[in-house]
């Protein structure tokens, strides 16, 4: 007898709103998929289950309204079941150490030397979070997740960019990164399919020595 496919049927990737309805679908569908994820596959996770476990809805809910993070799901229509999530942090701009919920900002600590361009960061984002369910890896949706939070920085970096007045052939960085465990095969495989590259050792991982962390960086935006 066939095994049924988790991800049959319709399904969209959407980016969960800020308002009463993006509350209640946080709540009800992210924060158990968000345990889940640090549940199963701990050791993929700087965070951990017992942490997140403890925190109070008015903790979940300040990741959801922090206005530098955007959280994109892949969602199954007919019950509103998450099967994969990607947060964007950003933008961070120049020497900005810190960004709240969900993860810290090792981004502002990029140097332009990482990808062969003497001129200046200008524009940072962070992909954090990143998760498929087991049952629904496979079949794309991490691919087409990481697709739409790259666009999305994108676009706002051009926007950005000409409110002040700069223009996007001035070469000047507008960077996407992530963080990943050296020892996570899987995980560096995958982001490298979306186009990222292994460019330095991440701040602070020393401080691990059994999970030292690398930084990863898109090419420029821009480009």
């Amino acid at each position: 007898m066939a095994t049924p496919d988790p991800v049959a049927g319709e399904w969209a990737i959407e980016l969960i709103p800020v308002n009463d309805t993006g509350r209640a679908f946080y709540l009800q569908q992210y924060k158990p998929f968000r345990l889940a994820a640090l549940k199963q596959d701990a050791e993929a996770f700087g965070s951990t289950y017992a942490r997140e476990a403890a925190f109070p809805d008015e903790t979940w809910l300040q990741r959801l309204s922090n206005p530098r993070v955007k959280t994109f799901v892949a969602v199954r229509l007919h019950d509103r079941r998450i099967l994969s999530a990607v947060s964007l942090v950003g933008p961070m701009h120049g020497a900005e150490q810190t960004v709240s919920n969900p993860t810290r900002a090792v981004l502002s600590q990029a140097r332009p030397s990482d990808c062969g361009n003497s001129d200046a960061v200008l524009l940072l984002y962070q992909n954090t979070g990143v998760y498929t369910r087991p049952e629904a890896r496979g079949k794309g949706l991490g691919l087409r997740l990481m697709a739409t939070a790259v666009e999305s920085a994108r676009q706002e970096a051009r926007r950005l960019l000409v409110e002040k007045g700069s223009s996007s052939s001035n070469k000047q960085q507008c960077r996407l990164g992530v963080e990943v465990y050296k020892t996570n095969h899987a995980a560096i495989a995958f982001y490298q399919k979306c186009g990222f590259e292994v460019t330095a050792k991440a701040p602070g991982s020393d401080d691990d020595e059994k999970r030292p962390e690398a930084c990863m960086y898109y090419k420029n935006l821009l480009d």
